[in-house]
């Protein structure tokens, strides 16, 4: 957990010591805020399909777009000395291409898929010291130290991140009716990240 090694708030004060609400363990925490998300977005799908001598070829793209912009407490308590909001930006593209064919008892479905995914938090790529993940309030340990040290005491935490995913996919699958209530499948579907 992100407070296994940091103190939030200031042991030595009564309103920290009664907001903190513990069990039988420190793992048996509360959540006595309410954390807030809002997600926008938006997506786009492209559904073509062809008859061919081979049976139908289905072409699926597809296009997202979400931002989640969360709020929530990182010290668990009403209090909130320690707020995180990031935002977490995606981008989605997708593409699969398939034909499938029935012809008597026998079937096929043979197609390729292709995902193209960016993810941004926090400023993504670059280290965006104006898009803090988690604020400190006075009266955290983290904003007030007592002690100052060098260098001086924490106000934020910054936690950039940027995932690029390409995954690749081929899949097959063959189909035979025994008769009306008996059908044998079989596929298969090979995948690469």
């Amino acid at each position: 957990p992100l407070g296994q090694g940091i103190l939030f708030a200031n042991p030595l004060s009564a309103a920290a010591r009664g907001a903190l609400r513990f069990g039988d363990n420190v793992w048996d925490g509360t959540i006595v805020t309410t954390p807030r998300n809002k997600i926008e977005g938006e997506q786009v799908t492209l559904d073509l399909r062809f008859e061919t001598p081979f049976g139908e070829l289905t072409s699926l793209t597809d296009y997202q777009q979400a931002t989640l912009s969360p709020s929530f407490s990182l010290d668990n308590t009403r209090l909130a000395w320690a707020i995180g909001s990031q935002t977490y930006d995606e981008k989605r593209f997708s593409q699969e291409l398939r034909v499938t064919k029935s012809d008597g008892p026998f079937g096929y479905m043979f197609g390729i898929y292709m995902m193209d995914s960016k993810v941004e938090q926090g400023g993504g790529k670059t280290f965006d010291t104006s898009r803090a993940f988690g604020t400190f309030g006075p009266g955290s340990v983290l904003f007030d130290d007592p002690f100052p040290t060098f260098p001086p005491s924490v106000r934020a935490l910054l936690q950039p991140a940027y995932t690029h995913t390409i995954a690749y996919a081929g899949f097959g699958q063959l189909s035979y009716d025994f008769t009306d209530a008996l059908n044998l499948t079989v596929g298969l579907r090979y995948g690469v990240d």
